[in-house]
Parts: structure tokens; C-alpha cells; sequence
């Protein structure tokens, strides 16, 4: 039952330590559960293992990894005015969605920005944000990356987009 299913402060702490030292989600809780016997004597399931990693991302976010990218893009607007960048923050003012672009994509879009495509089947990174980039073609037909974005939710994106 869902209200039975919790971890111990030992097993949140593996969980973590597996995190840290690059073991994948599943890879993990496959060992945690051979490690008890099965799936049936683990406390908790796949999905709460990885919502334990996605808390604690969340958490990181909130302090050390958004301070740190917003020191860089800070660095990168001193160094380059035309560097441009925006944060969506969501009803708790954590960040949700941060993109960036800088004067060689502005003036590249310019020129090329006649039809833009947003694709986010890259991939997703360690925190399970997802990766979008505006792409379009140059005059030689050849790729061109207008700007990037990493996403909390897809679909608050679309709904509320940036202005910059």
C-alpha cells in the first residue's frame, strides 16, 4: 500500500551514494531489491526510488546548480552584452525552465530564423530535464542551433513561453 511504502534513513543514504557515483536509477534499485530477497520485501518501489532522486535534484537545483548557471550566464553577459537569457520560475519560485542564447544565435536567427523546429528528443540529463533546441537550416541546408533551453515540464513551456 502506498501509505506503507517509505525508506529507511540507511536506504535513502544508498540510494543517494549509487546516484552520486553514477549508478542508474534501475541499476540501483535492482541491487536493493537482490540485496533483500526480492521486490516483495524492498519498502519501496522503482517509481519511489526514482521520485527520492528527483526530490533531492530538486533540492540541489534549488540552491548549489541554479546558483552556480546563474553566476555563469552572469559571467557571460559581462563578458558578451548581447548574450541573452531567461528564467520561468513556478508558483513556488523555484526554477522551471531557464533558456539562453547568445549574439551568434540572435544574429544567425536573423538571418535564417525563417522556420524554427524545438526538439527535445536529445535526451534528458541527470536531473530528468529535458534538453530543447531551436534549430533551423542556414543558407548551405545545414543545421543551425538558434538557442537552447532546459525544461522542468514540457507543457508549462508551451503554455507560458519566454519573452525575451
Amino acid at each position: 500500500m502506498v501509505s506503507q511504502r517509505k525508506f529507511s534513513e540507511f536506504q535513502a543514504y544508498e540510494i543517494e551514494a549509487a546516484d552520486d557515483s553514477g549508478i542508474r536509477p534501475k541499476a540501483s534499485y535492482e541491487l536493493a531489491t537482490r540485496q533483500v530477497g526480492g521486490p516483495l520485501n524492498l519498502s519501496y518501489t522503482c517509481r519511489d526510488h526514482k521520485n527520492l532522486l528527483q526530490s533531492k535534484r530538486q533540492r540541489e537545483l534549488a540552491f548549489g546548480q541554479a546558483g552556480s548557471m546563474l553566476k555563469y550566464f552572469g559571467g557571460k553577459v559581462a563578458q558578451n552584452p548581447s548574450f541573452q537569457y531567461a528564467l520561468q520560475l513556478d508558483c513556488e519560485e523555484n526554477i522551471s525552465n531557464i533558456f539562453w542564447a547568445d549574439a551568434k544565435k540572435m544574429l544567425d536567427y536573423a538571418h535564417f530564423g525563417d522556420v524554427v523546429t524545438f526538439d527535445t528528443t536529445f535526451d534528458t540529463n541527470k536531473e530528468y530535464r529535458p534538453f530543447g533546441v531551436f534549430l533551423g537550416l542556414n543558407q548551405f541546408r545545414e543545421t543551425t542551433v538558434f538557442g537552447a533551453a532546459l525544461m522542468l515540464v514540457l507543457h508549462k513551456f508551451i503554455e507560458e513561453p519566454f519573452e525575451i
